[in-house]
């Protein structure tokens, strides 16, 4: 196989890129100096992306991990908060891949002025049924594209964004000078590592991944990726905080909880937990 991708990480400008693996369905670049993946080829037969974009707000698997999510919502908004608190205006909040708006929702009800981007058609019909103001379109081909937000969350959405450097600087130019990005994707740290140990073992990568059967992740972003790439894209005051949700088995939720921990604990400087939450602000002119 030729690639044709960048020499270069499009995350942190690593170069080189020599390395690739093989999993089940797919095969990813890695890497070696911020350690995140991208994949590079998809299989094809059951793995279509563009087919299952149109179907997945129909899968009442998918409905069952959006309602799971519900636990995030006040440690998302509590994020956020110092961005609407620095307006006297009515603080406004973008969700890029709203799904069926219960961030949304739980945004508005808090006094934020919601609106979310969503490609499915079954979510959009949903927000709608909720008065939920929802586009189509990429944030700058919408109707928002000449507004400004105190707020832009991305949540499990960047990850299957192929190339997320435009979308983030776009995001940048959307929000007012100290606004506040919120993306949460899975941590690459963890899933990076399991990929790379269960390439061979895909009825493990299905169990404790979920990633196998999903044909949208383009990206598995450790840490030092995302972080690196928030500020390469207009952003300054990277945080990164463990996020862990979901119904795994007590095994999986028990690791998880010592894993959250043990990263920051050995001095890695980066959580072990199954997600991550990553914040940033907008960096003003000057500065």
């Amino acid at each position: 196989m030729t690639s044709t991708h960048p020499s270069t990480c499009p995350l942190c400008g690593g170069s080189p890129r020599p390395k690739s693996l093989k999993a089940r369905h797919s095969v990813y670049e890695v890497c070696h100096q911020c350690s995140s993946l991208h994949r590079i080829d998809k299989s094809s037969g059951d793995f279509q992306a563009e087919d299952f974009r149109t179907t997945y707000g129909e899968k009442p698997s998918i409905r069952v991990a959006a309602q799971q999510r519900s636990s995030l919502w006040p440690e998302i908004l509590a994020h956020l908060r110092p961005s609407r608190a620095a307006t006297s205006e009515p603080a406004r909040l973008m969700d890029v891949g709203c799904g069926y708006g219960d961030l949304l929702s739980a945004a508005r009800d808090e006094g934020w002025v919601v609106s979310g981007i969503e490609l499915n058609p079954a979510m959009r019909e949903e927000c709608r049924r909720r008065s939920l103001p929802v586009d189509s379109l990429p944030l700058l081909e919408s109707g928002h594209s000449e507004e400004f937000f105190q707020a832009i969350t991305y949540i499990n959405v960047l990850d299957s964004i192929p190339d997320p450097g435009a979308e983030l600087r776009q995001a940048s130019d959307r929000l007012t000078r100290g606004g506040r990005i919120l993306i949460r994707v899975p941590n690459g740290a963890i899933h990076g590592f399991l990929l790379r140990r269960l390439a061979n073992a895909p009825w493990l990568l299905e169990r404790f991944l979920r990633m196998e059967k999903t044909p949208l992740n383009e990206w598995i972003f450790h840490p030092r990726g995302i972080v690196s790439l928030l500020e390469r894209s207009g952003f300054h005051e990277v945080a990164v905080y463990p996020s862990t949700v979901g119904s795994r088995g007590w095994v999986w939720k028990a690791i998880s909880k010592l894993l959250a921990g043990a990263g920051r604990i050995g001095g890695l400087g980066y959580p072990l937990s199954t997600s991550i939450i990553v914040t940033a602000v907008r960096r003003g002119e000057g500065s």
